[in-house]
């Protein structure tokens, strides 16, 4: 891996904005689009296809599902484990990109349906760990997320979106509104790069030192609050929570372990996401 690829910063966010500016990419599924003309492909290393769903359409379809258009998986049609995945296009100028989708799972009696996860591939090489993923059933509702990007020339940057069906195999998984907007999030934060350090070798992001925790409104997290963890000659301040158990780990720490980060504080955005120290 070039040690001055990239960098992919992440944070999810609920946001209650629409979708704003023009695109780069993408596709809303509206029932009078021509699919042929979205700006994604379907996976030919999974097991199954996404299945372009149109209430319009179905007359009788589940009652579970919502109405519009969209990518759906239904769990039960398909093999436990069994993969699907959606490729946005490839992107590789240097810039900073927002991806936004929606995104459903839900089972009327709570099983999960199985789980969705976001990866970003870098020039045709292998996945690697998922940047975003979530699992269980949810609410019956469309769900919003924000990934922010940032590339850089000359690697190649693809989005790939994948559904794993659960051991329950009840319910359905759906994507909406897929787009690759032109310029920077406005609702998740944007970090700058690591210096030229290699970091999380073997997977498709170089964050640096980032946990997730939920439930703590934005703010900086007091000394006395904070746990020293230190990962490979990567030292990091972190909220002392049980939640934090088992985030962190050796993977999330330069490849290069005779360089270390500075020590740092975390800085907390919003009510949920991805925390950089």
């Amino acid at each position: 891996m070039n040690t001055c690829a990239f960098l992919l910063i992440l944070t999810v966010q609920i946001y209650a904005d629409g979708i704003e500016g023009p695109t780069a990419a993408g596709c809303t599924f509206e029932e009078d689009a021509d699919p042929s003309l979205c700006d994604f492909t379907q996976g030919e290393e999974d097991d199954f296809d996404w299945l372009l769903f149109r209430t319009y359409g179905s007359p009788y379809a589940s009652s579970d599902l919502l109405r519009g258009s969209y990518m759906l998986v239904n769990s039960s049609q398909h093999a436990v484990g069994h993969r699907a995945q959606l490729l946005l296009q490839p992107m590789s100028e240097n810039d900073t990109h927002c991806i936004q989708f929606s995104y459903f799972l839900y089972s009327r009696d709570g099983h999960s349906p199985g789980a969705l996860r976001a990866y970003v591939r870098v020039n045709g090489g292998p996945l690697g760990i998922p940047v975003w993923n979530t699992s269980g059933s949810h609410a019956k509702q469309w769900h919003p997320v924000e990934l922010a990007v940032s590339t850089f020339w000359p690697n190649e940057y693809q989005v790939l979106i994948e559904a794993t069906v659960s051991r329950e195999r009840r319910g359905y998984i759906a994507v909406d509104d897929i787009m690759v907007l032109n310029y920077p999030c406005y609702k998740a934060p944007h970090f700058s790069r690591l210096g030229d350090e290699e970091v999380n070798a073997g997977q498709n992001a170089s964050f640096q030192c980032v946990a997730a925790w939920p439930g703590v409104r934005g703010g900086e997290v007091p000394a006395g609050e904070t746990q020293r963890r230190d990962f490979n000659n990567s030292i990091c301040q972190a909220p002392e929570s049980p939640a934090l158990r088992g985030v962190l780990s050796a993977r999330q720490c330069p490849a290069d372990r005779s360089r270390p980060l500075p020590v740092c504080h975390s800085v907390l955005q919003g009510l949920r996401g991805l925390k950089l120290c």
